[in-house]
C-alpha cells in the first residue's frame, strides 16, 4: 500500500472537492454551480425573448386602448343619431299635426314616448332644447282637444 503524505493530500483534496462540487449540490450550503451557469446560460437566451414580449404587450395595449376610443367615438355618434332621429319624429308629428292630418290615440302616445326618451337623452348629456319643449306643449294640446272631442282617427 502506498503513503499518501499530507502536501499531496493538501494539493489533491480542493480538486477533488471542486470536481465533486460541480455535479453534486450541497442543500445547506445553497451552492449549486451547475445550477448557476444554467440560470445564466437560459437568461442570455431569454432575453430577446422578454424583450419581444414586452414589445408585443406595450404594442396590444395601444390596440386596446385604440379600440377603445374608437367604441367610445361610435356609441357617442350613434347616440347623437339617435337623438337626431327621436327629434326629428317629434317635429314631423308637430308638422303633421299642423296640416291638419289626424292621427290615433295609440299615434300620440306613441309621440309621447318619443319624446320622454328624447327629453331622458338630454338630461343624459345636458342638453337643452326649448324648441321640442314647443312641439311637445303644441303636440300635448291637439292631444288634450282630440280627447274632448273624441276625434281621433
Amino acid at each position: 500500500m502506498q503513503k499518501i503524505d499530507c502536501n499531496t493530500l493538501l494539493i489533491t483534496l480542493p480538486s477533488v472537492l471542486t470536481f465533486i462540487g460541480i455535479f453534486i449540490e450541497i442543500s445547506p450550503v445553497k451552492l449549486s454551480p451547475i445550477s448557476f451557469i444554467i440560470n445564466k446560460i437560459g437568461d442570455i437566451m431569454l432575453k430577446d425573448l422578454q424583450i419581444k414580449v414586452d414589445e408585443n404587450v406595450n404594442t396590444l395595449s395601444n390596440f386596446i386602448t385604440e379600440v377603445d376610443r374608437r367604441f367610445d367615438n361610435a356609441e357617442r355618434d350613434a347616440a347623437k343619431k339617435e337623438a337626431v332621429r327621436l327629434r326629428s319624429a317629434i317635429i314631423m308629428f308637430a308638422e303633421e299635426c299642423r296640416t291638419g292630418k289626424k292621427h290615433t290615440q295609440n299615434h300620440f302616445e306613441e309621440i309621447f314616448r318619443i319624446t320622454t326618451e328624447y327629453y331622458d337623452y338630454c338630461k343624459k348629456h345636458n342638453l337643452e332644447n326649448h324648441y321640442i319643449d314647443i312641439e311637445h306643449e303644441y303636440i300635448r294640446d291637439i292631444y288634450r282637444k282630440c280627447l274632448e272631442k273624441n276625434n281621433f282617427l
